[in-house]
C-alpha cells in the first residue's frame, strides 16, 4: 500500500492531472472485474475448463509433490520445464492458501498484478503520461474479456500455457528502452530474465526473445556497440539458458518434427480457424485482433524501412514492433510444421498486445469523454459476466460432490496405488490426502509419462484400484475389460458420476494387455 501511495504521488508531481477521480473509478471497475473472474473461476463457467484442465494444474501437482518430499529428477515435464514463473507461482500459492480452489484463485490474481506491472513498466519505459492509468485500463479490459470471453484470453491467469513468457517478453522490451535505466542495470536485467525463461519455455526464446533483439539492433536509438552488446545479450543469455536446461537432471518430453512446405495451406486454414473462427467465441474477437497484428506487421516494416528510430515515433510504437515481431516469430513454425498441433496459446500476443495498444491510446489524456468510454463498457461487461451461466459443477472441479464420492471408495478399499488417465491425474493428486499416488496410463495399457513423477509407477505394475473416466478422449479412455486381477477374483466396481473405480484387493489390479507375472 505504501509503495502504491507513493506511486500516485510520484505521478501527480510528474502531472499535476495525472490521477483523477474517475481513475479512481476505473480501478474500482478493475478490482470488480477481477472479482468477476474470481467468480467465473469458482463458478462453472464457459470458459473455465481452461483453469482447472490437467495441463494447468501440472505445476500445482508438482509444488505439492515437491512439498511432500518428492524428488523434481524423477519428474517428467511437458514440451517444457515452466519453472518460471509458472512453478514458482504455483508452489507460492499452494505455500498461502489451504486448498487447491484458492490456490488456483491466488495464482490467477498474481498473474493479473504481475501483468499490470509489467504494462506500468512500459508506460514509464514511453513516457506514457499516467503509466499506472494505463496499466489499470489495459488489464481490466484483459480481465473483462476473461470473464465474458473466455479463451484465449482466459490464458492470462492461467498456468502452465505460455503467459509466462509473454510478460517476460513485454517486461524485457520495457527494460530494454527504458530510458532511465543504466546500461549496466539493463545488462544485467536482461541476463537474469533470458536466463531464467530460457530455461523454462522455448516459446519465449523463440517468439519474443529473437524478434525483440533484431528490432532492437534496428530501432535503438543508442551507438551500435551498446546496441550490440544488449541484443548479443538478449540471444547470449537466452540460448545459454537452453544448454543450462540440457545440463540439469530434468527430463522433457520433446517432441521433434520436420520441418516442411507441404501442407502449409492447410496449416494456414488451420490457424485462420484457431484465431478466428474457433467456436468458443465470436469471430469478431479473432478478427480484430488479426487485422491489427497484420496493420502492425506493415507499420513495423516501414518503420524499419525509412530507418526510423523508436525514440521519433509516438509511444506506442516499440509495442506496434512487439506485436509484430512476436506474431511473425510466433506464425512461422506453427506454418512450417515445426509444431504438431497449431493452438492460439502460441500466438498469446495476437490478442493481448492490441488491447494495451488500445488502452495506451485511450488514456494519453485526461478527457473523460475517454475515459467514459473505457468505463461504461467495462462496467456493462462486469455486469454481464455475473449472470449465472451452467449450474452443473463440472467434474473438473475439486469439490465436486462425485470426486469426494471417489475418495471415499478409495479410502473404504484402502487404495493408494491407482491407474488414472492424464486428464484425472492431477486433480485427483491434488486431493490426495491419504497418501494416494496416481500413475497415469494411455487407453491402449502403455504408462503416460507426460508431466508426472515416475515414483508413482508400480515397478511390477500391479496396482490396487483403477479410475475410468466417461469424460476422456479415445487415447485415454479405458474399458473395464482391459482390467486383471492377480488373483483370478472379481474385479469390484463403483460408479461416481463420471467415474468408475475399479477394485480387486491390494497390488492385484493391472491390465490385461501386459498379463503380468505374480
Amino acid at each position: 500500500m505504501r509503495w502504491l501511495t507513493d506511486r500516485l504521488r510520484s505521478e501527480r508531481c510528474a502531472d499535476s492531472s495525472a490521477w483523477t477521480k474517475y481513475d479512481s473509478a476505473l480501478a474500482i471497475v478493475g478490482l470488480l472485474l477481477v472479482g468477476a473472474t474470481i467468480k467465473g473461476v469458482l463458478s462453472n463457467s464457459t470458459w473455465n475448463w481452461w483453469v482447472w484442465n490437467a495441463d494447468a494444474l501440472g505445476h500445482f501437482t508438482l509444488a505439492a509433490d515437491l512439498s511432500r518430499g518428492g524428488d523434481i529428477t524423477n519428474w517428467h515435464f511437458g514440451n517444457n520445464t515452466y519453472l518460471l514463473p509458472d512453478l514458482a507461482y504455483s508452489g507460492a500459492s499452494l505455500a498461502l492458501t489451504s486448498s487447491i480452489e484458492m490456490a488456483v484463485v491466488v495464482n490467477a490474481v498474481a498473474q493479473l498484478a504481475t501483468l499490470l506491472a509489467v504494462i506500468w513498466l512500459f508506460g514509464r519505459a514511453t513516457n506514457h503520461p499516467s503509466p499506472l492509468r494505463l496499466g489499470i485500463v489495459a488489464t481490466s479490459v484483459i480481465t473483462a474479456l476473461t470473464a465474458s470471453v473466455g479463451e484465449p484470453y482466459a490464458l492470462s491467469i492461467v498456468s502452465h500455457h505460455h503467459t509466462g513468457a509473454f510478460l517476460g517478453g513485454l517486461f524485457l522490451l520495457s527494460v530494454i528502452i527504458h530510458p532511465s535505466w543504466s546500461f549496466v542495470a539493463k545488462l544485467t536485467t536482461i541476463w537474469v530474465t533470458c536466463l531464467a525463461l530460457g530455461l523454462s519455455d522455448d516459446l519465449f526464446t523463440v517468439v519474443y526473445a529473437i524478434p525483440i533483439a533484431l528490432l532492437a539492433t534496428l530501432q535503438l536509438a543508442t551507438p551500435m556497440r551498446a546496441r550490440l552488446a544488449l541484443t548479443g545479450s538478449v540471444l547470449g543469455a537466452s540460448f545459454l539458458g537452453k544448454v543450462l536446461l540440457s545440463a540439469l537432471p530434468l527430463t522433457t518430453n520433446r517432441t521433434f518434427t520436420s520441418v516442411t512446405l507441404n501442407g502449409i495451406a492447410d496449416r494456414l486454414k488451420t490457424l485462420v480457424d484457431q484465431l478466428i473462427f474457433n467456436p468458443s467465441r465470436w469471430p469478431v474477437f479473432g478478427a480484430i485482433s488479426v487485422l491489427i497484428s497484420v496493420a502492425a506487421v506493415v507499420v513495423a516494416g516501414l518503420d524499419v524501412a525509412r530507418g526510423k528510430k523508436w525514440r521519433d515515433l509516438p509511444g506506442s510504437r516499440p509495442l506496434v514492433a512487439f506485436l509484430s515481431g512476436s506474431a511473425i516469430a510466433a506464425a512461422i513454425p506453427l506454418l512450417l510444421g515445426a509444431q504438431e498441433q497449431i493452438s492460439e496459446r502460441y500466438m498469446i500476443s495476437v490478442f493481448l498486445v492490441p488491447v494495451v495498444i488500445g488502452s495506451y491510446h485511450f488514456t494519453s489524456s485526461n478527457s473523460l469523454a475517454r475515459l467514459a468510454f473505457i468505463a461504461f463498457p467495462l462496467a456493462v461487461i462486469f455486469c454481464f459476466s455475473w449472470f449465472p451461466t451452467d449450474s452443473t459443477v463440472g467434474p473438473w472441479h475439486p469439490w465436486n460432490d462425485n470426486l469426494d464420492c471417489v475418495y471415499i471408495e478409495l479410502v473404504e478399499t484402502e487404495s493408494t496405488k491407482i491407474v488414472t488417465q492424464y486428464w484425472d491425474t492431477h486433480l485427483l493428486t491434488l486431493r490426495a490426502d491419504e497418501g494416494q499416488t496416481f500413475a497415469q496410463h494411455l487407453s491402449s495399457g502403455e504408462p503416460y509419462v507426460q508431466v508426472t513423477s515416475v515414483d508413482w509407477y508400480s515397478p511390477d505394475g500391479w496396482y490396487d484400484a483403477a479410475i475410468l473416466s466417461s469424460y476422456a478422449g479415445p487415447a485415454h479412455t479405458f474399458s473395464p475389460d482391459q482390467f486383471v486381477s492377480k488373483s483370478g477374483s472379481p474385479i469390484l466396481s463403483t460408479t461416481c458420476g463420471p467415474w468408475t473405480i475399479l477394485t480387486a484387493g491390494a497390488d492385484s489390479l493391472g491390465f490385461s494387455a501386459f498379463r503380468f507375472e505374480s
